[in-house]
Parts: structure tokens; C-alpha cells; sequence
């Protein structure tokens, strides 16, 4: 037997023994551990059913709370609800509520009513005995730790295992005391468990037993464990689990029973028999495999030597590595040929790394050049071109399909420019470049375009082997010079005058200006352009040219004059170029003499007036910053500002031309009328909806809050009026709407500042007035005390301080509430009544004549009057008998006089009166009043004739007054 054959029984035999000892013992193991596995899966399919089993009992557990929370229950079992037993204990709520068996018990655990299902006959029927005294006989079943606990578990009776739920009677607001127990049964019958087996997807059976189980009974099924589930194969096909419930009352217990196949262990079986085939087929194949393997690296050594070499010499892979590993005489030639693969390697890298830089180079050539803006390429000396860019393609319209049919360089020339390009290329040849000349390109589709050329010859030694250069399409700079040289002939012929310069200094003036004044452009050129030829050489052009700087662009109008110093009328267009200030600015400037102009408009503006008005009009509404819309008499939108476009999103274009109220959708969310339809409404129905409006004349005011608009909504103070034709008709009606939101939330955090302030004032004015008050009470006991007269004069001094403190701190009570408050519209008339209220005496007459006049000021406006009695009274003299009140109206302003009889005021202090701490009381009367009149504007004086009585003249602004009429 040769080595060969000796390798191949001793590996296959080793091998064979191997594969057989994994199979026992995989076979073993296997099978240990699908039984296992299948013991495990019983186990949890069994806690899976009790889960079921569980969230029933929870079921029947929620619904029994459902009816003994229940304020009807709660009458019946205290006997106050007899119409509770038809109403919910007949036969269709109880087959819906899916419960066999209910038990009422009274607080005095006395039986109030029971009652069971009878499905077969489909009526309710009652309860046995023998199944009352079961179940009342449970210990503690009608005692409870709490008004809201229960009781639930399972029961065997007579009819077999049921689960039990018993819980206290209480009010339907969880509120005591219980005043008894009602008792739910339902009987884990055959359907039962039969839905139970579906909801668990398992087969359950569920039977009831009276003797001690093997194992520990459950009283809570959340308590099992793995031990306390019995696991028993009952035949090759079924396995089943069993785990055992105690019973409420201790009597019996549930057997509770999953059956299921044994699918588990068949199915392991079947894979271990798979996986032992599998083990064998796998042996076989790693015996042939190990033999192929040996007799390969063994008795083929020389074979892979040659296959070594060829591929060593293809793929040049691990070229440090040895041809072949051994100490035999094949390793030993591999060695000895190893050296000369080193040196061809290496070689055929140099190659590989010249030709990949090279190509490398070309690569990135070729894209920067594709890169560039102009029209690159590279040509031998006959033009016939061998590279050119994207760039190149592209103005000149070919494809790149178009090289395959080959470029030459005179398909990118126009004929016309052939003579002047060869002459170019002759220059190239004998090795000179070019250098910026201009040729007439054409294009793909034999358009013209003209082009500089800038190239330079290719050297191969001593040699011109070709040329490369690039091309710039010079079309726009072309249009542009024609441009420019028809722009300059424009301005020098245009018959307006064109002025140029940097600063205050003219550059430039076009024959026009100068031919305008009779005089030559150098007389302008470096001077001031006011200097020459105008009437106001004192004028400032660098404050025109801050103008023009701020807006980009200046218009006014200045007269000129000519060398014959006669004058004409010049418009003046002054136009920023370029630059930051004044000083450095570039500028033009374009004069037109306007003296035919003004002629014209004199003859026009009789007919342009109204139209210019109208337009005018249209632009002032269009710009004003306040949101504005106009309908017309029907209520159709006629015009929508740009304010209002901004503020509801909607275009002009999109509203012009609808009505019917679609114009309030973005404000309340729906079609109503808005502030301007009042004004139109005859009726007087429209203006109800708007509860704070206001009027002026034609016009109505109001503030709104718009909830639906923005985030958290939005304040807005409108004005409508109506709109009059020529013959004082109404066309329309115009609304303005300005967004106050800001000044409303800053007026409320204000409010709520002032409210704080004034409340700690408060505080502290009333800690000072009680120490004011023990202070006064405790001079007189000091007076008292010591009777000297140095004692009583610094008493005396104490009590005027103490007194002027009380007076001042009752100032600050009344002036802390100034302008806390909106200013609203006051009747002056009834104020003055109510403040002749007073107690004045039988002597002194007050005359008032302001009824019907209405006053918008701050609601101390009150205060007002009552002081300009209470000063009368005060200081007017004995003589006094009489005050009169009356109003006058001149140059829209209103005058309220308050005049008395009295001594008067001397001319020296008609304005010291008003100061504050002036006077010979508090000193704070009339400075109060001035103070609560200004918050509106109201201005006061006192106009009287010193020894025939005081006059007080209050005057109203316009807008802040108005007659009863015209008050909402």
C-alpha cells in the first residue's frame, strides 16, 4: 500500500468516528431540550389562559363598580327607587350586561333583592336558597376597608364554578356612606369557557374539584409561578397544564386545564432526524473534500509551481512571496526564479505609475480647461484640431459627436477672415504666437460672431509641432461699445441738457447745456454746477447730492440763466452713479428747459386738476400705513390698500368687485357687516353689532378685538365714513382699521403695573395717616402737659406739619388715580349737578347751563367741578352770590365758564393759583383740576376783573366735545 493510499483510509476512518459521536450525542441533547422547550411553552400557554381568565373577572369586577356607584342603585337598596327593578334589572339589560346572578344586600347585610338570568327561558327568575345562603355565607363578603374597595374571586355552586365580585354601594359622585353590597355572579359554564378558549386562542376547560390538588392552590392569579403548573404528556399528540384556583369561601377549588398538541416536540423529531442527514451528508463531504485537498497539496507540487508562475506573471499578486513554501526540490527552483519576478514586477509598476501620472495630467488639463469661459483648443500646423473644451462646443454650436468626423480649425473662422488666419498660422509656423488678433468666428449654424484669438506654437524639440491657444467671444463687449457710441451720440445731440461730474465739481456738459446758456463747454468744466449759469450760486449742491444719496435719486427745479442773463425755468434730474458720500459721489444730472412746459400747464390745469386729484387720492389711500378698503352704495369692494392686502393676505385683485360681506371673512371668520356698512345702513339696524361705537359727524369709530386673527387675536381701532359724489350723494363708504394690539397689551400690563403701584400706596398712605392720627391725638396731651408758651408754640408748629402731611397724603389718594382710567364721555351738565350737591348755602346761587353738552375727558372730570365751586365758596368773599356755568363755541373749540360774583383774582396770580402747594388750604384744588383736564388736551385760565368776581375759561379741543345728538 502506497503513502497515497494510507492517507486516505487513515483520514477517512478518523473522520467517519468523529461524525458518528456528534450524531449520538447532538441526538441526546436535541431531544432533552425540545422536551423542555415544550414543557416551558405548556407552562406559558397556561398563564396566557389565566391572563384571559383574569381580565374577565376585571371585566365583571368594572361593571359591578359601574352599578353599585350608581346614584339609582343607591336609592333602591334604601328603598326609595321602586321603579328600579323594571327600569334595569328586566331581561334585556342583564342578557347585555352578560352577568348571571345579582345580589342586593342592605347596610344591615339583610337581603334587599336577588335576582338570576334564565337564558332558556329569556326571563329573569329568582335566586335559590340554597345559593343565597351560599353566598351570604361567605365570611366578610359584605365588609369592605373602604368605600371603594371590593372583592372578587371564584365560587362553586350548585351549578357549577362562577366568578363572584362584590362591592359597597355608594352615591355616583364616589361619596359615603355605603348603605349596602351588590353582589355580580357569573357561571364559568361551557359557552363561557368556550369564548375564554377563542379570546386566548387556546383550548381551556375549567371544572370545579372538592379535594386537596397535588400541588398549591392559587388565590390571586397574578401570584402563579412555573411551580405551581402540573405539565403532563397524555399521549404523542397532546400535552396538557394544569394549575388550580381556590375559592372565595374556601370550599373546593377550580381546576383550570390548557390542552394543547404537541407540535413542538413532533417538529423536533423531525429536525433532529434533518439535522443527523445533514451531519452525514457533511461528513462525506469533508472526508472527499480533505482527500482532494492532500492528494492537491501533496502529488501535484510541481503542477502548482507552473500555475504559480503564469499567475504571478498575470496577476502580479504578493510578488514578495515565495512561488512555493517546502523544503523540497520544487520550494528550492522556486527560489532560484523568485529573484527574476522581483525584477519584471517592478518594472511593469514604473510603467503602470508613468502612464497613470500621464494620464492624470491629461485628465485634470482637460477639465480645467473645460472650466474656463473661452474657447479653448490645441491643433496640429495643418488646423486640424485635436482637443477642444466645453466652451468651444458651445459657442460654436457643435456637438462632440461632430469630432468622430474630425475639427479643423478654419470650420470655427468665417471665410472672409481665412486669408488674415493663415497669415496667422504662418506666423505660428515659424514659431511667433498670437497675440490678441480679432477674427470673424461662425457657428454650427452659420451665424457670425466676432472673436480674439490668443495662441502659441507647440515646441518638440527645435521643432513646431502644432499650436494651442484660446478664443474669446467678444459679442457683448461689441454691442456694448455700439452701445456706448450710440449712447454718447444720444446725449450729445438730445436736445436736454446732461451735466456729469464726481463731488461738487462738473466733468462733462453735452452740447445742449451749453447751446441752453449760449456758452462753451469749458466754461463749466471743474466749476460748482450752481456756480455757472444759474440764479443761486449760494446753493449747497453737495445737500442735493445727500439727497440723492438717501433715495438714489433727486428731482427739483431751479431757474437758469443765459449769457444774455435772460432767465428760464429749468427741471432738474440729479441721479446717483456711484459712491458713499457727497464728496466722492458720481453723479448726472439732466437739465430741461420747462418754459414750454409751464405754459402748457397753465392752459391744462384747469381739466387736469380733478383728475390729478382723483389720482392723488387713489395713491394717498393705496399708501397709507392704516389697513383701508372702499365699498360702494351696493356693498361691492371698489378699492383694497396695500396695508390690507399685507394685513389679510388677500390681493387686491382677488377682492375687487365682491360683496356681500365675503370682505369680513378674514376678520371674523365669517360673512357679517363691518363698521362702514352701519354707515350706510338706513335702518339702523347694521350699527347694534358694534356696542362701543362712537360718532363724529358722519363718521363712527370703535375698537374691536378680532379673536381669530393671528395668534391669540388681534385689537383694532376703526373708522368708517361715507363717501360723496359731486352733488353730495352717497356712493360709498371708506374703512380704516389701525392694529393697536400692541398699544392694548401695553395699556393692560400698564394697568396691572398702576394696580400693584396703587396698592402699595394705598398700604403705605393708610400706615402713615394712622401715625398721623396718633400724632394728633397725642399733641393736645403734651399742650396739656407742659403749659409753657415755648412748649405750646413748637406744639402748635407740629400740628401744621402734621396736618400738611394728612393733606398730603389725601392728595396722593385722589391723584393716584388720575389717568389710571380711559378717558370716556361725561355729561358736563349732570357733573356740575352733582356737584352742586355739596351743601351750598340758601344765599348762593348756581346757575348751570351745560346740560346737553358732553365732555371726553378722565372720569375725575367730576372732581373738576366740584373744586371750582368748593374754591368759590372758599375764596370768592361774603359777598359772594353767585356761580354761573355756560359754554360758547369758536374756531371748532369749545369755552365752559365758570364765573362767580365774588372778590376776583389779582392779575399777579391768575397763574400762580394753579401751582401746586399755592393757596391758603391744601394748595392743591386747581392744580388738580389743570392736572386731570390735561390728560385730554383741555386747557383752563382764569380770565376774570380783580374786584368783580373770578372767571374760569376751560377750553375743549376739537373732537374732544359734542352735543347730546351726536352721542352713541
Amino acid at each position: 500500500m502506497d503513502l497515497r493510499a494510507k492517507t486516505f483510509l487513515i483520514i477517512g476512518l478518523t473522520l467517519l468516528g468523529g461524525i458518528a459521536l456528534i450524531i449520538l450525542f447532538s441526538f441526546t441533547l436535541l431531544t432533552d431540550s425540545y422536551a423542555q422547550f415544550e414543557e416551558d411553552d405548556t407552562r406559558q400557554n397556561l398563564i396566557k389562559g389565566l391572563k384571559v381568565l383574569s381580565y374577565e373577572k376585571d371585566q365583571i369586577y368594572s361593571l359591578t363598580g359601574d352599578w353599585s356607584r350608581w346614584d339609582e342603585t343607591y336609592n333602591f337598596v334604601q328603598d326609595k327607587n321602586d321603579e328600579y327593578i323594571i327600569q334595569n334589572l328586566n331581561y334585556a339589560s342583564i342578557h347585555n350586561l352578560g352577568i348571571d346572578l345579582l345580589i342586593f344586600v342592605r347596610g344591615d347585610s339583610t337581603l334587599k333583592y336577588a335576582t338570576r338570568i334564565n337564558t332558556t327561558a329569556g326571563r329573569m327568575e329568582s335566586v335559590p336558597d340554597e345559593i343565597l345562603s351560599q353566598v351570604l355565607s361567605i365570611p366578610d363578603i359584605c365588609t369592605f376597608e373602604s368605600i371603594l374597595d371590593g372583592k372578587s374571586g371564584f365560587i362553586i355552586l350548585p351549578d357549577g364554578p362562577a366568578i363572584i365580585v362584590a362591592e359597597p354601594i355608594i352615591t355616583s359622585i364616589y361619596e359615603g356612606p355605603s348603605v349596602g353590597t351588590l353582589i355580580c355572579i357569573e357561571y364559568l359554564n361551557e359557552a363561557k369557557v368556550k369564548t375564554l378558549s377563542s379570546i386566548a386562542d387556546l383550548h381551556l376547560t375549567i371544572s370545579s374539584i372538592h379535594d386537596f390538588p397535588l400541588i398549591k392552590a392559587l388565590n390571586e392569579i397574578n401570584e402563579i409561578t412555573t411551580s405551581d403548573i402540573i405539565v403532563t404528556p397524555e399521549s404523542d399528540t397532546n400535552i396538557t397544564g394544569t394549575s388550580y384556583l381556590s375559592s372565595i369561601d374556601s370550599n373546593g377549588f377550580l381546576e383550570f386545564t390548557v390542552t394543547l398538541p404537541r407540535d413542538i416536540i413532533t417538529q423536533g423529531k423531525a429536525t433532529i432526524l434533518t439535522f443527523i442527514l445533514f451531519l452525514m451528508i457533511l461528513g462525506l463531504v469533508v472526508i472527499v473534500v480533505s482527500l482532494i485537498i492532500i492528494d492537491r497539496f501533496v502529488l501535484f507540487r510541481l503542477r502548482t509551481l507552473i500555475e504559480n508562475i503564469k499567475n504571478r506573471n498575470t496577476e502580479r499578486a504578493q510578488i514578495d512571496a515565495p512561488l512555493l513554501e517546502g523544503d523540497d526540490e520544487f520550494s528550492r527552483l522556486a527560489k532560484e526564479i523568485h529573484p527574476i519576478f522581483l525584477e519584471l514586477n517592478q518594472s511593469q509598476k514604473d510603467l503602470e505609475e508613468h502612464n497613470r501620472l500621464l494620464s492624470e495630467s491629461e485628465r485634470k488639463y482637460r477639465e480645467l480647461a473645460d472650466l474656463l469661459p473661452e474657447f479653448v483648443f490645441e491643433a496640429d500646423l495643418d488646423g486640424n484640431i485635436s482637443f477642444i473644451n466645453q466652451m468651444g462646443m458651445k459657442i460654436s454650436g457643435h456637438r462632440m459627436d461632430d469630432k468622430n468626423t474630425g475639427f479643423h480649425i478654419l470650420n470655427f473662422i468665417h471665410p472672409q477672415s481665412h486669408p488674415q488666419f493663415l497669415q496667422a498660422l504662418d506666423q505660428i509656423r515659424k514659431g511667433k504666437p498670437i497675440n490678441g488678433t480679432e477674427f470673424s468666428g461662425i457657428n454650427h449654424n452659420g451665424e457670425t460672431y466676432p472673436i480674439t484669438v490668443y495662441a502659441s506654437p507647440i515646441w518638440s524639440g527645435s521643432q513646431v509641432t502644432g499650436f494651442r491657444g484660446f478664443a474669446i467671444d467678444i459679442s457683448d463687449r461689441k454691442e456694448i461699445e455700439n452701445s456706448l457710441r450710440k449712447l454718447a451720440d444720444i446725449v450729445e445731440h438730445t436736445s436736454t441738457g446732461i451735466v456729469t461730474g464726481t463731488g461738487a465739481n462738473v466733468d462733462y456738459v453735452n452740447a445742449a447745456y451749453s447751446q441752453m446758456h449760449g456758452m462753451e463747454p469749458a466754461e463749466f468744466i471743474g466749476k460748482n454746477p450752481f456756480l455757472v449759469g444759474t440764479r443761486y450760486p449760494e446753493k449747497n449742491f453737495l445737500s442735493y447730492l445727500d439727497s440723492a444719496l438717501f433715495s438714489g435719486h433727486a428731482t427739483f427745479e431751479l431757474d437758469h440763466i443765459r449769457s444774455d442773463n435772460s432767465v428760464f425755468p429749468a427741471l432738474h434730474d440729479l441721479t446717483i452713479l456711484s459712491g458713499t458720500s457727497a464728496d466722492n459721489a458720481v453723479w448726472s444730472l439732466n437739465v430741461q428747459d420747462i418754459t414750454e412746459q409751464r405754459l402748457a400747464w397753465k392752459a391744462l390745469i384747469d381739466s387736469e386738476a380733478l383728475r390729478e386729484s382723483a389720482r392723488q387720492l387713489r395713491d394717498v389711500i393705496s399708501r397709507l400705513p392704516d389697513a383701508t378698503f372702499v365699498i360702494d352704495k351696493d356693498g361691492w369692494v371698489i378699492f383694497w390698500n396695500q396695508a390690507m392686502e399685507h394685513l389679510t393676505g388677500i390681493q387686491e385683485a382677488d377682492i375687487i368687485g365682491r360683496g356681500r360681506y365675503e370682505y369680513a371673512i378674514p376678520f371674523y371668520g365669517e360673512k357679517r357687516p363691518m363698521l362702514l356698512n352701519a354707515v350706510l345702513d338706513k335702518e339702523g339696524t347694521i350699527i347694534k353689532l358694534f356696542p362701543n361705537v362712537s360718532r363724529s359727524g358722519d363718521s363712527l369709530f370703535t375698537d374691536e378685538t378680532f379673536p381669530k386673527m393671528g395668534k391669540g387675536g388681534k385689537y383694532f381701532s376703526s373708522m368708517a365714513g361715507p363717501l360723496f359724489d359731486s352733488k353730495g350723494n352717497i356712493i360709498g363708504a371708506i374703512q380704516s382699521m389701525r392694529d393697536i394690539t400692541a398699544r392694548i397689551m401695553a395699556e393692560q400690563a400698564l394697568m396691572r403695573t398702576n394696580e400693584k403701584l396703587n396698592l402699595l400706596s394705598s398700604i403705605t398712605r393708610h400706615d402713615i395717616r394712622n401715625r398721623v392720627t396718633v400724632i394728633l391725638g397725642l399733641l393736645p396731651l403734651l399742650k396739656e402737659a407742659r403749659n409753657d408758651p415755648e412748649t405750646a408754640e413748637i406744639v402748635k408748629i407740629m400740628d401744621n406739619a402734621t396736618r400738611l402731611i394728612h393733606d398730603q397724603i389725601e392728595f396722593t389718594r385722589v391723584y393716584q388715580n388720575l389717568g389710571i382710567q380711559s378717558p370716556e364721555w361725561k355729561d358736563a351738565g349732570f357733573l356740575v349737578r352733582k356737584a352742586a350737591e355739596i351743601g351750598i348755602p340758601e344765599r348762593i346761587t348756581v346757575e348751570n347751563n351745560l346740560s346737553g353738552l358732553f365732555i371726553y375727558a378722565d372720569p375725575l372730570l367730576e372732581r373738576v367741578f366740584y373744586n371750582l365751586i368748593d374754591n368759590a365758596l372758599r375764596h370768592a368773599g361774603p359777598n359772594l352770590s353767585s356761580i354761573r356755568f355756560s359754554w360758547y363755541s369758536i374756531d371748532n373749540e369749545v369755552c365752559i365758564c365758570c364765573e362767580d360774583d365774588g372778590q376776583g383774582i389779582p392779575d399777579d396770580l391768575k397763574e400762580r393759583i394753579f401751582d401746586r402747594g399755592y393757596g391758603s388750604n391744601t394748595g392743591l384744588g386747581l392744580f388738580l383740576v389743570r392736572e386731570i383736564l390735561s390728560i385730554t388736551g383741555i386747557r383752563i385760565f382764569e380770565t376774570g376783573t380783580y374786584g368783580k368776581g373770578a372767571r374760569f375759561e376751560i377750553w375743549v379741543p376739537s373732537g374732544g366735545y359734542s352735543e347730546k345728538d351726536n352721542i352713541d
